[in-house]
């Protein structure tokens, strides 16, 4: 478990979340504005939230992959 504690940190697994925590939130802001001012149907804040909890695993295991250069 301590290793693996040291591989998240050493390959910034925790900069990635929290960016992707950042843009997820700007784009339900954007997603739920768009909604509310054009009219779009209510099933895109939901489909939108449903991609972004989809994409979380496969960003984070692409960034824990992802050989960092010395």
């Amino acid at each position: 478990m301590k290793r693996l504690a040291q591989e998240v940190h050493r390959r910034s697994l925790w900069q990635v979340l929290v960016s992707y925590a950042a843009v997820s939130w700007i784009v339900l802001e954007v997603t739920g504005t768009l909604v509310e001012h054009l009219a779009l149907p209510t099933w895109v804040f939901p489909i939108a939230l449903t991609i972004l909890l989809v994409g979380l695993p496969l960003v984070l295991a692409t960034a824990f992959y992802h050989k960092r250069a010395p």
